[in-house]
């Protein structure tokens, strides 16, 4: 019987290496299970196919040890030095950081084909995506803690020069840390950008818009050259939002239409989208996700200091995956999103006036006030059903 499509889960017969229902590469076949790669990294088994790459499962046969490893596929142009040098370039900026929020990387080298591969530590947990699905929306709490690890790790990213340029949930990977709290790991700096002086890198490529319509910010949207920072804290404060809401931002299905509305920059507040959210949010996320970059956080560690007022709950479990099975989504493995577009920048209109706290209750007649209800407990964030 052949082994299951990873993209369509039916069994084809044949040699062929593309699937005949969706005419995507079956990286299973051109990298078998049992496939060794420079004589040391067993494969097992294929974890997720995007457009550029493929991650799969294997064994280091010496140190019997499990490890993630993603490789340039033989059909996306092998000599194409751009992707060869953004995959090295990946790999060494997640190994200079050693932070415990950026996946590690151990170990580089080339397929048989010559194609280039990552070694990366293999995770077990689930991406956001994977979360949102399952709850839709997170106690604010939850969610701006989670974010807080995602600007801890982009922090010390960022003092490198580097900006990712593609957060979105599916690159945002929940674990269970050594501790056995929730840890979140940033996967994938596949199109990261290296904007430090003097750099010479030019990795980026004029005129490409890269990275998810849905959380790019609007010099991303533009094409600009000069994209810094800011333009990854824009995208966790599109996340934020959506963990938040059950929505992102701008939910038009149309890729020009979400680009237009980013380039506008007229954000409907979380508390209006959600009614009963806090308006505290609402000032943490406009101003993260502000048109003029110049009005957005300075930095990583700002926007993680303004969202401390909302992590006033109790820490709560780590995510424990339904198995041990790392699930990637094709779009986590980075993609190039080519639009052209164009739009003024309207001011995001202020926010109204904060709610009168309640009054007290009347006493009650015998000279004693009567007691207020008890608030209910906030809610633990469900973890991910594993």
């Amino acid at each position: 019987m052949p082994e299951l499509c990873e993209h369509c889960s039916q069994g084809h017969e044949g040699e062929s290496a593309y699937c005949p229902l969706t005419g995507k590469l079956i990286a299973s076949r051109l990298f078998p299970p049992g496939t060794l790669l420079e004589g040391k990294y067993r494969v097992e088994r294929t974890l997720g196919v995007g457009g550029m790459g493929a991650v799969f499962e294997a064994v280091h046969t010496l140190l019997e040890k499990r490890v993630a490893v993603k490789v340039i596929l033989p059909g996306i142009s092998v000599d194409d030095h751009r992707l060869r040098d953004r995959l090295i370039q990946e790999a060494r900026v997640a190994s200079a950081t050693g932070h415990p929020n950026i996946t590690s990387v151990t170990d580089m080298g080339h397929t048989p084909e010559g194609n280039l591969f990552v070694v990366m530590e293999f995770l077990d947990g689930v991406t956001l995506r994977k979360l949102l699905e399952d709850q839709e929306v997170l106690p604010v709490a939850h969610a701006a803690r989670l974010i807080q690890q995602a600007l801890s790790g982009l922090e010390v990213v960022h003092r490198k020069g580097i900006v990712h340029r593609d957060l979105k949930p599916d690159n945002l990977m929940l674990v269970t840390g050594e501790d056995g709290s929730e840890l979140l790991k940033i996967l994938d700096f596949g199109i990261a950008k290296i904007v430090q002086t003097g750099s010479g890198s030019g990795m980026t490529m004029a005129g490409l818009v890269m990275g998810t319509p849905q959380y790019m910010s609007p010099e991303q949207a533009q094409a600009a050259e000069d994209i810094d920072h800011r333009s990854d804290l824009y995208s966790l404060g599109a996340i934020l939002y959506q963990m938040t809401t059950g929505t992102v931002p701008f939910r038009d299905e149309a890729l020009a239409a979400v680009v237009a509305a980013t380039l506008k920059g007229e954000i409907e507040p979380p508390s209006e989208r959600r009614p009963g959210l806090p308006r505290e949010l609402d000032r943490v996320v406009l101003r993260a996700m502000a048109r003029d970059r110049e009005e957005r956080y300075e930095g990583a560690r700002e926007f993680l200091l303004a969202l401390e007022p909302l992590t006033r709950e109790a820490p709560v479990a780590a995510v424990q995956p339904d198995s041990q099975t790392l699930s990637i989504d094709e779009s986590a493995l980075g993609f190039l999103d080519e639009v052209s577009s164009s739009g003024s920048f309207p001011a995001v209109s202020t926010l109204p006036a904060k709610a009168p706290a309640p009054a007290a209750p009347a006493p009650q007649r015998g000279g004693a006030a009567a007691a207020p209800a008890a608030p209910a407990s906030a809610p633990a964030a469900a973890a991910a059903d594993r």
